[in-house]
């Protein structure tokens, strides 16, 4: 979905490290613009977008497919050895 349906990458980047020039944020570091890094907020943050930049995904991706989403950007951004996202 990041790379492909849901275009993340062509705003952060294929490495979701972001694009600072257009003011994509790093989605792989532990910094977060809104809520806590949680599967929920990031979940949140791809269905309803931010601040009129990102745009909401919730009327182009499935519930399943916005989920998923979150849940790879939870994995960059807590490492592989965190322990496991919850569900929103």
């Amino acid at each position: 979905i990041f790379a492909t349906r849901g275009g993340c990458y062509d705003c952060h980047s294929h490495d979701a490290r972001g694009d600072p020039a257009i003011g994509a944020p790093n989605l792989a570091d532990p910094i977060w613009l809104f809520g806590d890094g949680s599967t929920k907020w990031i979940y949140d943050s791809i269905a309803n977008g931010r601040a009129g930049v990102c745009p909401s995904w919730v009327n182009r991706l499935s519930p399943a497919e916005i989920l998923e989403a979150s849940v790879y950007v939870y994995t960059l951004s807590h490492g592989r050895n965190s322990s496991k996202p919850s569900l929103p």
